[in-house]
């Protein structure tokens, strides 16, 4: 079946009665036929229903221009980068595998791969949210390349000059800056963009406000679920990885013990959304508390360490501590919101696609001029 075949299905075919939700509607076999028809003709001719268990998905013909050109940029960038850290990375490794440069590669490492799931999902979701956290992951970036670059690395006595400012370190933060430039400006378009017209919202819940408040939010808490996950990886490895290297089954322990706990917590927001569970939620606010208590603790600890504030180390430290104690914060304002969006559907409407939301879809192709981004069709 053709697209126009679709679109002419969908204009003729008449909704089925929904006015008693949860009851089985009386309807013929022809009848029968003539909806499962038109849903399959939605889910393959319409753009933008794309159903997973993370929720839904737009298609690459809703893509437009600039968000091509924002994606060509940003993977460009995230190449360079991830090319030019694995080469500094075992260059490094080689020569002294308690240096500094094999810290910050690593950080860079884990922060590329945040920023892809950041790119992917912020551009194919219309997620504004994430769109600026990939933004903010990438002037991360951009200051762990700086701060590898002209940082005091006291770990290195093998020609230490040489080592410090070799010419591929050079090249990647020229290229860095260089590509970071345009995914800056692009990226700003696109959040504006997204902004203005809202139209994930309406997409995934509908018209009716209460639901795409609580929508809002729960997206908002997804971003920083990912930005707390990635501060706090960053963290450990910036505050334990010297000493790993040493192989003390302490402090592996601990490190494994750490990241271990951080991704539960951040799973069990997820879930306590995902199904919303009010019980799930009070627990994740609660341990919510732990990350920055834990960071700032730490972050004072390494501060009484003998010329430590001019180390590449600790400024990697005090930056990913910012972020995490920002984001768990963050976190709690929101899941405390959440609360009072539990059971009112959400969930139903986010990750699902039944026939009412395929007949909301037709009715909004049946009116081009509808102004969807406003919310105002229900």
């Amino acid at each position: 079946m053709t697209s126009d075949e679709g679109v002419a299905l969908l204009t003729t075919a008449s909704p089925p009665d929904y006015s008693s939700r949860g009851a089985t509607p009386q309807t013929s076999s022809s009848e029968n036929v003539m909806n499962r028809r038109v849903n399959e003709t939605i889910l393959k001719t319409v753009p933008g229903l794309r159903k997973t268990f993370f929720g839904k998905f737009k298609s690459f013909e809703l893509i437009e221009r600039e968000e091509w050109l924002f994606l060509f940029f940003s993977l460009m960038s995230i190449m360079t980068t991830v090319c030019f850290t694995i080469y500094r990375l075992c260059f490094a490794a080689a020569i002294n595998p308690k240096s500094d440069d094999v810290l910050l590669g690593i950080i860079l490492l884990i922060n590329t791969v945040f920023c892809l799931y950041h790119l992917l999902h912020g551009v194919f979701r219309d997620q504004y949210f994430d769109i600026m956290t990939f933004l903010l992951t990438t002037a991360a970036v951009i200051g762990y390349v700086f701060l590898n670059f002209y940082g005091k690395d006291e770990s290195t006595n093998v020609n230490r000059e040489n080592f410090r400012h070799p010419t591929v370190k050079l090249a990647r933060l020229i290229v860095t800056c260089l590509l970071g430039m345009p995914v800056i400006c692009l990226g700003v378009v696109i959040v504006a963009k997204y902004w203005r017209s809202n139209y994930i919202l309406f997409r995934l819940v509908g018209g009716r406000t209460d639901l795409q408040l609580a929508c809002g939010n729960v997206l908002l808490i997804h971003t920083l679920l990912s930005l707390a996950v990635n501060s706090m990886l960053s963290f450990l490895v910036a505050k334990y990885y010297m000493d790993m290297i040493d192989g003390d089954p302490a402090v592996i322990f601990t490190y494994f013990l750490y990241s271990g706990v951080a991704c539960l917590w951040a799973t069990l927001g997820y879930l306590s959304l995902r199904f919303e569970k009010k019980l799930w939620i009070v627990w994740f606010i609660m341990l919510g508390f732990l990350p920055p208590t834990l960071t700032v603790f730490d972050t004072i600890q390494v501060s009484h360490e003998d010329n430590i504030f001019t180390t590449i180390r600790f400024g990697a430290i005090l930056i990913s501590t910012i972020i995490a104690c920002s984001s768990c914060l963050l976190l709690i304002l929101a899941a405390l919101y959440a609360l009072k969006f539990c059971n009112i559907g959400l969930s139903e409407r986010m990750y699902s696609m039944d026939d009412e939301d395929a007949w909301r879809i037709v009715t909004t192709l049946r009116q081009p001029d509808v102004e969807v981004g406003e919310g105002r069709v229900e």
